[in-house]
């Protein structure tokens, strides 16, 4: 049976059914659209392997799981163009995913029903997030999903995926929300598959839970949350101002001291509205607030002034800078949500990173001095290098090696053919090898 009552309730919202692996994949993966594929994954003795199969594979999928032995294996949420794991191949988004692991928490002594039980009092039932349509016991945590009606995995849809699970994550921070489980390309554990990490085994199996609600849309999502900038600006104890419309005549020229930091930090926001083609709908209010702050930070001293002209100033630029959006802001908006004349900011690289999710492709494009953003230029330009002298590619090296283990293969097979009683060290000698390599080799014959 595909779900299974375990618990009376009039309440669409109450988690009363338990679903099954095979019910859950069918939710997930069973699409209209044509070449759509989606991963399992296991990691066997810390060894990860990864399967992709096609969406009309489910039932393939599901077996292939049943006959192994169900531990540690974990499925994709969305669906991909390719046989390629990542976020840029995402075709459809069957779900938003968010994994809290409490027991990092000062609530790790809560069992997961009390847990969601919490949940519903601070968030659920106040309208602060909206019910998740299902829930699954991973062993170690809890994961809230919400199962979305059709929704094509374009530009614009991604990005507003984006801008709602970072919300969510924010907003379920105190709970244990995972920072490495927002990629839309990220794995999650199944139901009916058991967390190795877990000593208590009755509590190893991962159990799917799911209520009688209807699948959102990202647009009825994002309308039931509050926007990443009230987020933030909670969190963050940030407070902005209704700005006033000024009556006369102020000079309100932009002047920018280019030799300073904040410079520097306005010119990366520029660009990276750029490069995001002025789709930045959900960072719209934080990239103008953060570039009026920098503005002021460049003209500290007229800031504690209270300067009236500095506020014109940093009003006019940032004016010109919203019709960069795609989508720009209102004048109203513009004046309520990016003003603040009490406190200058300080703003680490890591905060920058954060509060915009920049990418490691746009860190290196921004040229953002992060360790990973280095790391990866450097292997970049080393792999460069090596082309541009001849040297094989990864996958060029490992054709090769293959081509040249099947050569010694077949030669090996002729010398035990006709020098059956060859010792190990004569067969190395003749195959210019070491006798451990012939060790091997003779294992690979066996195999074939």
């Amino acid at each position: 049976m595909a779900l299974q009552e375990y618990k009376y309730s009039q309440n669409p919202c109450e988690f009363r059914f338990e679903m099954d692996l095979y019910t859950y994949l069918k939710k997930l993966y069973k699409t209209k659209l044509k070449n759509a594929y989606f991963f399992i994954c296991e990691n066997e003795n810390k060894n990860w392997v990864q399967k992709t199969y096609k969406s009309t594979e489910i039932d393939k999928a599901f077996a292939d799981i049943v006959h192994s032995n169900a531990i540690d294996v974990y499925g994709s949420t969305c669906l991909h163009s390719s046989a390629k794991r990542v976020t840029e191949n995402v075709i459809q988004i069957p779900a938003l995913l968010v994994d809290l692991d409490y027991y990092k928490t000062p609530y790790r002594d809560l069992t997961p029903k009390e847990l969601v039980k919490k949940l519903e009092e601070v968030y659920f039932k106040p309208q602060k997030i909206p019910y998740p349509n299902a829930i699954i016991s991973s062993g170690n945590g809890v994961y809230l999903i919400w199962f979305l009606k059709f929704t094509p995995g374009t530009d614009g849809t991604l990005l507003k995926r984006r801008v709602i699970v970072k919300i969510l994550y924010e907003m379920l921070k105190e709970f244990g929300a995972d920072a490495k489980a927002l990629d839309a390309a990220h794995v999650f554990r199944l139901p009916n598959t058991y967390n190795s990490k877990v000593t208590d085994r009755h509590k190893r199996e991962v159990k799917a839970f799911v209520n009688e609600l209807d699948d959102y849309t990202l647009s009825k999502l994002s309308k039931k949350l509050p926007s990443l900038w009230e987020v933030w600006k909670k969190k963050h104890g940030i407070r902005t101002e209704q700005e006033k419309r000024r009556k006369g005549k102020i000079i309100s020229v932009p002047q920018f001291k280019t030799r300073t930091l904040a410079y520097d930090h306005i010119k990366s926001i520029l660009q990276l509205i750029e490069l995001r083609k002025g789709e930045c709908t959900g960072y719209r209010e934080m990239m103008l607030f953060f570039l009026r702050d920098r503005y002021h930070t460049m003209h500290a001293k007229r800031f504690y002034q209270q300067d009236e002209t500095l506020f014109a100033e940093s009003y006019a630029f940032i004016k010109e800078v919203n019709q960069k959006f795609t989508k720009p802001l209102s004048d109203k908006e513009i004046r309520t949500n990016t003003l603040n004349k009490t406190k200058l900011y300080k703003f680490k690289t890591k905060t920058i990173i954060e509060w915009f999710d920049i990418t490691l492709e746009e860190q290196i494009q921004l040229k953002v001095k992060t360790r990973e953003a280095k790391n990866e230029k450097s292997k970049r330009q080393m792999r460069e290098l090596r082309r541009k002298r001849g040297a094989l590619t990864r996958r060029e090296y490992l054709k090769q090696q293959h081509s040249i283990t099947d050569d010694k293969l077949f030669k090996l097979k002729e010398l035990l053919e006709r020098y059956p009683n060859a010792k190990r060290k004569e067969l190395a000698e003749m195959l210019g090898v070491s006798v451990y390599r012939v060790d091997q080799l003779k294992r690979e014959l066996k195999s074939l």
